[in-house]
């Protein structure tokens, strides 16, 4: 049986001239204007609801500011990429599952017992 051993590789990308990094930057910033953002901030069932053309917008806007953020040092030194926040604001976390409770004469809870089958 052979055993193939393969090191971890690198897959580097040449930086982009300034002309093509200013025309990915404007192109970004223009889906940011037209609410791409919004868009990103969706759940899974609101994401199928949308029409084709502003799922095809959002992969765009994923894969130019890909391409800003690792092939453009001109345009990240200038213009910073939108706020984490904006594009993915933190979850609220859900309330855990709290078992029933059953009240007693002082108003305080206790769990109730589960039922015991005859």
């Amino acid at each position: 049986m052979a055993v193939l051993l393969a090191g971890p590789q690198m897959v580097l990308a040449r930086p982009l001239d300034d002309t093509s990094c200013g025309q990915l930057d404007r192109e970004r910033q223009s889906l940011e204007d037209a609410g791409v953002l919004i868009d990103l901030r969706l759940n899974q069932s609101e994401i199928k609801a949308l029409a084709p053309e502003r799922l095809k917008r959002t992969s765009r806007y994923v894969e130019v500011s890909a391409q800003v953020l690792f092939r453009c040092q001109s345009v990240l030194s200038s213009t910073p990429l939108s706020d984490p926040q904006v594009i993915a604001p933190a979850r609220q976390p859900t309330a855990p599952a709290v078992a029933k409770t059953a009240a007693t004469d002082t108003g305080k809870a206790k769990l109730a017992a589960p039922k015991k089958k005859p």
